[in-house]
Parts: C-alpha cells; structure tokens; sequence
C-alpha cells in the first residue's frame, strides 16, 4: 500500500516523458533511483564544463530547469553550442585572413602607385631635357 500511495504521488509530480521513461519499475524505490541517477546527470556534466562554456550554461541554467531536462538534451545543446563556437571560430579566421589580404594589397597598390611615380618623373625630366635642348637649337639658330 505505501509503494502504491509513493508511485502514485510520484507519477502524478512528473510529465508524460518522464513517466514513459519509468514506467517499468515496480518499486517507488527504483522510480526514485532512476530519476535521481537521470537528472543528477545533468547537473554533473554542467558543472564540469569548461569556462567557454560558461554563457551556455548560464543560459541552460536560466531558461531551462535543468532538472527536467534530460542528459540527451543536454548534450545536443551543448553539442549544437560547440559547432556554433567554431563556426564563429572560423569566421573570425575568414575575417583576419581577409583584413590580411586587404593591407597586403593595398601594400603592393602603394609599391605600385610607387613605381608609376617614379616613371612618371623619369618621363617629365626626359620631357625638361628634350625641351631644353630644342630651347639650346632655337637659341643657337638665332644667333
């Protein structure tokens, strides 16, 4: 009788999930056992986290009871977390390897925008000279 009053207290305290997760066990004791081992898992994994996972499990802390979420969720979320972070990872490497390719470009604009000045005053003084020898021929024919 007082297995039957404790299941019947404990399905009536959980949500159909769980209760298709339990509903196997005879005892109240095993249902207690099975919960306990079920979501004390998740508080273990989140507590063993690394620090860059620190806003994650502030959030899953926060939005979620951990409690009623079970392990599997858990992990997907983390899982799902992890594969956003190195996306993010590998746009920021994108990102630096693009700024890197724009200032070496802009590098070899300036070598080139270098180049042509100097052609171009080599151009303007052979153009001086070529204009003072024909001054020189004018000047001389003159005289």
């Amino acid at each position: 009788m007082c297995n039957s009053n404790a299941l019947n207290a404990i399905y009536n305290a959980i949500d159909v999930g769980q209760f298709r997760m339990i509903s196997s066990y005879k005892t109240a004791k095993e249902v207690l056992e099975a919960l306990e081992t079920t979501y004390e898992g998740p508080s273990k994994v989140l507590t063993s986290l690394p620090d860059k996972f620190s806003p994650k499990k502030t959030a899953m802390t926060q939005s979620n009871d951990v409690t009623k979420m079970k392990l599997e969720e858990h992990i997907g979320s983390l899982q799902t977390n992890m594969m956003e972070m190195r996306m993010q990872d590998q746009n920021r490497d994108l990102t630096e390897r693009a700024r890197t390719l724009a200032f070496l470009s802009t590098e070899r604009k300036s070598d080139d925008e270098n180049e042509n000045e100097v052609m171009l005053a080599k151009k303007i003084g052979r153009y001086m000279k070529k204009l003072e020898l024909l001054k020189d021929k004018k000047l001389s024919k003159s005289n």
